[in-house]
């Protein structure tokens, strides 16, 4: 879960991509939708109607959220844990508040609504005396234009003063470029920097940022279009080992490469358990055909063959993956080590049956009805 980063006292202006734009009047326009639009939808649509440029669209979603929803002081060093995007999103327009993955999940899902492309990015921050923030934070990244830019509704909102929550917009994180959004936000996974010579974690920490305007040869847009294209388990697979290629960890990255392992790990275990699942459907499949003698309905051989090797690939497949799992968490270890047992019996019945299977195909056809008596 990610915890809220608040800026504390006012921070200084900084260029953006869009430093000469006047927003003036579509801000004013931008800051509040009536009262019956409760839905992210709803409020998207209204607040988007009519405009013709994506930096408008992007602009009058930021002025809204800013706006209206309030940083949730109270969450900040709470345990609440979110199962889905939809949670936080709702949660955020219920109660207009939240921390700053609410803002930041609520701005990508009315983006994409306006037909926007976004990115959900999280990482660590430092405040504007340079001090590194104790929790993660989240934002969002925005192309347009075949450009990116990088966007923080959270920071936009408003900061801490005196441990009480100022809810007041500072227009300084709209359409921010990366060479600048790099110097307070470090994404945990090195290709939402968004920069083709990527820094590490080693030079943010020490301030390095000389090179973070310079062509590199690392193309990031492709990385973000693979990682698009991939499982969830490989997006997770590889932003872990990216991360363990980005330089020395502090605290926080290190409960992020664990908290990504974990996730790692749940989803080869859901696999795992999805291919002994298969395994076990095609055994059952095999079995009622045997205990109708293979004639009701009459299989041929082949299928008889194809049922087995299904089964076996199912199963084999699965002790193997179940046999790379470990984690220190350990009530998933014992869901693990259950769930190998469990697939290790299975496999002790399939073997009798495929040696059965083996002698049956071997015999004469007219003779084979004996072979069930004989087994």
């Amino acid at each position: 879960m990610f915890k809220g980063i608040l800026v504390i006292g006012l921070l200084i202006l900084s260029i953006t991509g869009q430093s000469q734009v006047d927003f003036s009047s579509l801000d004013e326009k931008s800051k509040s939708v009536p009262n019956s639009l409760k839905k992210s939808k709803e409020i998207a649509n209204y607040l988007t109607y009519g405009l013709n440029s994506d930096t408008e669209k992007a602009r009058a979603l930021y002025i809204w959220i800013a706006h209206n929803i309030r940083y949730d002081l109270k969450k900040l060093k709470s345990d609440e844990v979110y199962h889905s995007s939809k949670e936080i999103v709702d949660e955020a327009l219920n109660y207009r508040k939240g921390m700053c993955i609410h803002y930041s999940e609520l701005f990508h899902e009315m983006a994409a609504i306006a037909d926007l492309e976004s990115y959900l990015i999280n990482g660590i921050v430092r405040n504007e005396f340079g001090v590194m923030e104790e929790f993660s934070h989240a934002w969002n990244g925005i192309k347009i234009d075949s450009s990116y830019y990088m966007i923080d509704v959270t920071w936009a909102a408003g900061y801490v003063s005196n441990d009480q929550y100022v809810h007041r917009f500072r227009d300084n994180y709209f359409l921010k470029l990366p060479s600048e959004f790099i110097k307070d936000h470090m994404p945990f996974d090195p290709i939402w920097q968004f920069l083709t010579s990527p820094i590490n974690y080693d030079d943010f920490d020490l301030g390095h940022f000389s090179n973070t305007e310079a062509r590199g040869q690392f193309s990031f847009s492709d990385s973000i279009f693979n990682f698009q294209n991939q499982s969830v388990l490989n997006q997770n697979s590889g932003s872990h080992r990216r991360m363990l290629q980005c330089g020395k960890a502090n605290d926080l990255i290190r409960q992020e490469l664990e908290n990504l392992h974990l996730k790692i790990v749940y989803l080869y275990f859901n696999n795992a358990i999805d291919t002994m699942n298969y395994g076990i459907n095609q055994f059952n499949e095999y079995i009622t055909f045997k205990n109708r003698f293979f004639r009701n309905p009459k299989i041929g051989d082949e299928k008889i063959k194809e049922l087995i090797e299904n089964t076996a690939n199912g199963l084999y497949t699965a002790d193997q993956m179940l046999s790379e799992l470990y984690t220190h968490e350990a009530e998933l270890q014992q869901m693990i080590a259950v769930e190998k047992q469990r697939t290790q019996n299975i496999i002790l019945k399939f073997e009798e049956e495929k040696e059965f299977v083996e002698r049956y195909l071997k015999r004469w056809k007219p003779l084979r009805i004996f072979s069930f008596n004989s087994f």
